[in-house]
């Protein structure tokens, strides 16, 4: 009796560490998932869905069961599907990922494109070396998300006529992702800003908590947002967000260092000054904060979007509480 009984054991753990579809799983801001619901949107003739991200799956399900597949095309039925599959695999409670990507980039003219303006695929565009991802589900209502970004620095030099300045970008006619080999080349060329996507999220049927690193984007614009882009590698954020059939509340912070840690960059001789490292307390505050509420009416047909935000400083690391009000119009200004 106690084989068996181990047995039904082991089984019960294996099967345990095997969970259901996670609805609390954040999607980010290029998530192939939300394009695919977005232009679903368009081939059925509604306005796009929240244009707020990133986004949890529960909130994706919600886009996705406003759309009749029957209803679409073929080619758009297979978009469906492939959201569905998505929102619906099963996860495991914890899941590791390792994506290596080994990039070369050649151009023939080393005296006047050196400058990552320059190039088609800038830093933006390049993959890193290495990439660690770990994803967990302890529960239905949390997941976790690090990625750890093996890669090189956007800047590794300083010219005092052009500013910050790479050798990775045309100095020499070839050059690869590798981020160590181009000379001279030192392990301060490793970027340890990483990681750039790390947080933690909690949530349930109609709302989603998340803190830590990641990309915003408010708005459907395709090389930018007025208020929001995608253009930062990431946001020290803390957001919450309530949905349900018709409306959607956001509100969202993301924290800088303060200008005092940073400034001045050159001292009166024009040499650059570099004399800050993690041995220095950090001071000052400086934070930007937003809400964003977007009504969908007209059957779908009509989405509204009305967003608002303010960036507030403090030398001192004050925090003025009246700020934090949702509910008040931000107007007028000062200085700390």
């Amino acid at each position: 009796m106690k084989k068996p009984l181990a047995l039904a054991l082991v089984l019960l753990l294996g099967l345990s560490t095997v969970m259901a579809a996670n609805a609390q799983k954040i999607h980010s801001v290029d998530s192939d998932v939300y394009q695919a619901i977005t232009n679903l949107y368009i081939a059925s003739g509604k306005a796009l869905p929240s244009t707020g991200g990133p986004w949890s799956s529960d909130e994706l399900a919600k886009m996705l069961a406003k759309i009749d597949r029957s209803e679409l095309e073929e080619g758009s039925q297979a978009a469906y599907d492939f959201v569905a599959a998505e929102l619906n695999e099963a996860h495991r409670a914890v899941r590791f990922g390792l994506d290596v990507a080994l990039e070369g980039y050649y151009h023939t003219d080393a005296v006047n494109f050196t400058d990552e303006a320059d190039w088609v695929r800038g830093y933006d565009e390049r993959n890193p070396l290495l990439d660690i991802v770990l994803e967990t589900w302890p529960s239905e209502h949390f997941y976790g998300y690090s990625s750890f970004y093996v890669g090189g620095t956007k800047y590794n030099d300083y010219s005092a006529a052009k500013g910050p300045v790479s050798y990775s970008f045309g100095a020499a006619p070839f050059s690869t992702n590798i981020f160590f080999t181009p000379a001279p080349a030192d392990i301060q060329d490793l970027d340890f800003g990483m990681p750039y996507r790390a947080f933690g999220a909690i949530g349930g049927d109609g709302w989603s908590v998340q803190v830590g690193r990641d990309k915003l984007s408010w708005g459907p614009g395709v090389t930018g947002n007025f208020m929001l882009g995608d253009h930062l590698k990431y946001h020290n954020v803390g957001r919450v967000t309530a949905y349900g059939d018709t409306f959607k509340y956001t509100f969202a912070t993301s924290f800088f260092p303060h200008p005092s840690q940073y400034y001045p960059v050159i001292d009166g001789s024009g040499n650059f000054i570099n004399n800050r490292g993690q041995t220095q307390l950090s001071q000052g505050l400086n934070m930007f904060m937003a809400h964003r509420l977007e009504w969908r009416m007209l059957a779908d047909k009509v989405g509204l979007a009305l967003s608002e935000a303010v960036m507030y400083q403090s030398l001192d690391n004050t925090l003025d509480l009246r700020v934090l009000n949702p509910a008040a119009i931000f107007h007028n200004r000062s200085e700390e």
